[in-house]
């Protein structure tokens, strides 16, 4: 709030000082009751005003790994109420990608500077982030058996009639899991009672993403990036109150 009242004042007073009046009036509270009036006037008119929006477009090529960074982000409201958001969208060899954020906190280059890779790519990738691996998805099955030998749930025959189980199958591919845990009871009932998916890993062009161009994005990023603030509302040129209206001194309260 002061700072929108005192901006309102630093406007009213440069028009002062082109029209030849004293900037006190402006610039010092309880002055000039006319002055005051139109303080109030240009706060509500900056307090209305809408956030201007920052562009970032970066360019990389890195490592014969290339990418395209869009960023839009602004801030609404005021005080404690003053919200940052953010539009990300890059477009790379790894794949394009982007997320909106409504309310950072802060504006985008401190926020995206400090988010951790299991977010940043969760919320870039979505479901992408991780894919599927076979022979991941039968080391953690087999794993299945060997925890469940342990803690005594089976014995050494069922555990050995499991393990040939898995034997039997190969599975190259998401589908052909699928299709080994519909024809396995126990594995289908495991993973059923919500110990599943299994198999799951980062997603490699996810992973390369990171590691190759994010580090430079932020770099660039932060470099480049100003103060978001709410948007400067310019006068029309000539007087903001008609000349024949301004005290020749200062009206004490």
């Amino acid at each position: 709030m002061a700072d929108i009242e005192q901006q309102a004042r630093q406007m009213l007073a440069a028009e002062y000082a082109q029209l030849g009046y004293s900037t006190g009036m402006a610039e010092s509270p309880g002055t000039c009751r006319l002055s005051e009036a139109a303080v109030r006037v240009i706060a509500a008119a900056l307090r209305a005003a809408p956030a201007e929006d920052q562009v970032h477009c970066i360019r990389l090529n890195i490592n014969g790994e290339w990418g395209s960074f869009y960023l839009r982000e602004g801030v609404s409201g005021e005080g404690e109420r003053q919200n940052h958001w953010c539009e990300l969208t890059c477009n790379t060899s790894f794949g394009t990608v982007g997320y909106y954020w409504g309310n950072m906190g802060r504006p985008a280059a401190r926020f995206l500077a400090k988010i951790d890779r299991g977010y940043a790519l969760n919320k870039l990738w979505g479901a992408d982030a991780h894919v599927f691996d076979a022979e991941v998805a039968m080391a953690e099955a087999r794993t299945v058996i060997l925890s469940k030998r342990k803690a005594g749930d089976l014995n050494s025959e069922q555990a050995r009639d499991r393990w040939d189980d898995l034997a039997d199958h190969r599975p190259t591919d998401e589908f052909e899991f699928r299709e080994m845990v519909c024809a396995t009871d126990w594995l289908y009932a495991y993973l059923c009672d919500g110990h599943g998916p299994i198999g799951q890993v980062a997603n490699p062009q996810a992973i390369g993403f990171w590691e190759e161009l994010w580090p430079a994005f932020i770099a660039e990023l932060v470099a480049n990036s100003e103060p978001i603030t709410l948007a400067t509302v310019k006068p029309k040129p000539g007087p903001m109150i008609p000349s024949d209206r301004l005290p020749a001194r200062a009206e004490v309260l």
